[in-house]
């Protein structure tokens, strides 16, 4: 169920906080003070076998976009403190999309050093700051997000920083490869299709519940990112200290694809493949590269 409306508060959930504070914009949006009345969802259920490195009983899947980004983001920060004060497991797959858009930094970046902040404020991009880690991204139309919220009980796998990129990225990387063959994991939590990135992902662990999210670029406006972010100072090496519009790329995948490959990363039947599901729900284009040459 898809859904875009504005953030309203209700006392169904856990009360929470928006850890994501405009910088140098005026008129910045009230804290979060409460979860939105969310739509009706669904468990899905996941098979016993191959469920390698985490098992999963049963995942939350909430299709939900609100109409700010800053609300967004703390609805990301809502969904892990229900998890964290759950007595019972509560795990989550949320697919969202902001319809504006917005420069997102990491819990420790330092505006000044990654953003174009003249740029922002003259075109009114809020600047907005996430809980998770990693450096500054943008976000739009254009740019599916994906958040998970995983349980960190009897889950060795999710419990050390690198070993968690690990383990959902590759899984999730195994899934677009059915569609994209040139999909791998590089650097420390990118995606990419040869030496072009398309996702980066960042996470925020609490005691008992990790927070992992991630960009899927798929019909973004490359040239904004370069009009709107400095180069990092922290580069993976495979970036070659390229730009912007040198080193991103778009997955040539719709996005209602993509958001079947994110459900059957995590709760596809078993022994059907990515191709075949896609099929099955009907799916479009099963060939979305065609065509398309990737860097290298």
């Amino acid at each position: 169920m898809r859904t875009s409306h504005s953030l309203r508060t209700g006392a169904d959930m856990p009360e929470g906080r928006a850890e994501a504070v405009p910088v140098g914009v005026k008129n910045q949006p009230r804290p979060y003070q409460g979860a939105p009345c969310l739509p009706p969802y669904f468990h899905v259920p996941s098979s016993k076998a191959g469920r390698s490195p985490w098992t999963v009983l049963s995942m939350r899947y909430l299709d939900v976009s609100l109409d700010n980004p800053a609300d967004n983001l703390a609805l990301d920060q809502a969904l892990l403190d229900e998890a964290e004060r759950a007595e019972a497991v509560v795990e989550t797959l949320r697919v969202w999309e902001s319809p504006q858009w917005a420069v997102v930094l990491g819990h420790s970046s330092v505006a000044s050093q990654e953003v174009r902040l003249g740029f922002c404020r003259a075109q009114a991009i809020p600047v907005l700051r996430r809980t998770s880690g990693g450096a500054a991204v943008m976000i739009g139309p254009g740019c599916l997000m994906y958040s998970l919220v995983l349980s960190l009980a009897g889950q060795p796998p999710l419990q050390v920083v690198r070993r968690a990129h690990h383990a959902v990225l590759g899984r999730l990387a195994a899934a677009l490869r059915q569609l994209v063959p040139e999909v791998q994991c590089r650097g420390t939590s990118d995606l990419a299709c040869g030496d072009l990135k398309f996702s980066g992902n960042s996470l925020r662990a609490r005691r008992k519940a990790l927070l992992y999210h991630g960009t899927i670029l798929y019909r973004f406006r490359l040239d904004l990112i370069e009009e709107c972010l400095l180069p990092p100072r922290r580069q993976p090496e495979y970036r070659r200290s390229r730009p912007h519009r040198q080193f991103l790329m778009n997955l040539p995948v719709p996005a209602d694809t993509l958001r079947q490959v994110l459900c059957w990363a995590w709760q596809g039947p078993s022994g059907e493949s990515m191709l075949a599901a896609c099929c099955r729900k009907g799916g479009q284009n099963v060939s979305p590269t065609a065509g398309y040459s990737f860097g290298g």
